[in-house]
């Protein structure tokens, strides 16, 4: 893996992060204007490239200076990977695609198998993408996800930038605009307690009739794999990282979340922790705390995560660990599992809560002899206005070590909360 620094779009370079989009666009739009004049020239190109470490805007097309669209009807970026058929690591960072009640059109991405060693996809990524990454499950060593689905726009606005899609179910009910057709369930598929259900925060896949909507993990990319059929015979690290919810009592929004986007989400994860543990050695599980920016007015991230975790907000999550782990006690090769921003209770004597879920999976590993650490993490900073969220894991560290201050004592998103 490469060092934050070393990374072309990394904000130190010489032009700062829009340097890095800027090569980045200039590179991926070379390939697109190749693939219509030079087809020859362009495979010939994409089979060399070994390692790609980019930002992606999956609305990137060949243009002028002025801006005026050479060809409207290029290749789409996602679509330039499968000709990367050498590719051995792929690091992508999604934007979202801006349609006002359109999804990314790429919803598959044909072409050779991948040989991928290292697969890390973050932000805003159509579920075309990693679906095409897991066929190279055969290849996969380390495999991190962090994914975004479409954001959706607060309902306070006139002309909201993103809104629901069709297929997103939304009925009209009396004096009700945005609501639900269907109660919300929990990711093993048991009615949750769900007192708002008609409520305008009530929705189906992403609670879209909310003041503030939550940005939503992406789900639904492994829908056509049955239990136990998804194969990573070689996958040694796996990280899976998502927003979530975080206690709201003294906010002054009204914030909404998706349990059947958490749903979708967790049953690929199921999907994928089944299919690793064999091999697997270091397992890392992460929420955000969602927060919109008006939250920042006074608070810090520190203070955010010390007092809004909520045991809430990761119990489904843990329950769908639980339950692997517990078909198989051995856990394979399983040596360390790392739990950042998810809420652990810690007893006078240093060790979890057996009461909270957490504190099961925690005590559940320590006896199976698997180190397991909760540490404090990081929020999940969005807009409510477009409803986009600043996925910023990007770069590494946004505050070196060198800039501290001597003395500096505040939690860090790394700081340990407890160790079993």
């Amino acid at each position: 893996m490469r060092s934050p620094q070393s990374r072309p779009c990394h904000p130190d370079g010489p032009y700062g992060p829009q340097g890095g989009e800027r090569r980045a666009e200039a590179f991926f739009t070379m390939l697109q204007t190749l693939h219509v004049e030079k087809p020859d020239r362009f495979e010939y190109v994409a089979k060399r490239i070994k390692h790609l470490c980019t930002d992606v805007n999956p609305q990137w097309l060949p243009r002028t200076e002025n801006y005026e669209t050479i060809y409207p009807d290029a290749i789409r970026v996602w679509e330039l990977l499968p000709y990367m058929t050498e590719l051995e690591s792929l690091e992508l960072r999604g934007n979202c695609f801006y349609g006002r009640d359109e999804e990314d059109p790429v919803h598959e991405l044909r072409g050779p198998t991948p040989q991928l060693r290292f697969a890390k996809l973050s932000g805003y990524i159509p579920r075309a993408l990693p679906a095409w990454v897991l066929k190279a499950g055969n290849t996969l060593e380390r495999l991190e996800l962090g994914m975004l689905d479409r954001p959706i726009s607060t309902n306070m606005s006139s002309h909201p930038e993103q809104i629901p899609l069709p297929h997103e179910r939304l009925r009209a009910q009396k004096g009700h605009e945005n609501t639900e057709a269907e109660s919300d369930v929990d990711s093993d598929g048991e009615d949750e307690d769900n007192g708002n259900e008609d409520d305008d925060d009530g929705s189906d896949w992403g609670s879209l009739g909310g003041e503030a909507v939550i940005p939503r993990p992406l789900g639904g990319c492994l829908s056509s794999y049955q239990d136990n059929e998804l194969k990573l015979p070689k996958i040694k690290h796996l990280y899976l990282g998502q927003p979530s919810e975080s206690s709201y009592f003294d906010s002054v929004l009204e914030y909404s979340w998706s349990k059947r986007a958490e749903k979708a989400c967790y049953s690929d994860w199921r999907k994928i922790i089944q299919a690793s543990i064999p091999t697997l050695s270091t397992l890392v599980l992460e929420q955000r705390p969602a927060a919109d920016y008006i939250e920042n007015d006074g608070i810090s991230e520190e203070e955010w995560m010390e007092n809004n975790t909520t045991p809430s907000a990761s119990r489904n999550l843990i329950k769908m660990v639980l339950k692997v782990l517990e078909t198989d006690k051995s856990q394979g090769s399983l040596q360390h599992v790392y739990l950042y921003g998810i809420f652990v209770s810690i007893l006078d004597d240093g060790m979890p809560d057996p009461e909270e879920t957490s504190g099961q999976l925690m005590q559940l590993l320590q006896g199976c002899g698997v180190e397991c650490e909760a540490r404090v993490g990081q929020w999940c900073f969005f807009d409510r206005n477009p409803g986009r969220a600043m996925w910023g894991d990007w770069y590494g560290d946004d505050e070196s070590e060198d800039e501290m201050e001597a003395g500096d004592e505040t939690m860090k998103w790394d700081d340990l909360w407890c160790r079993v």
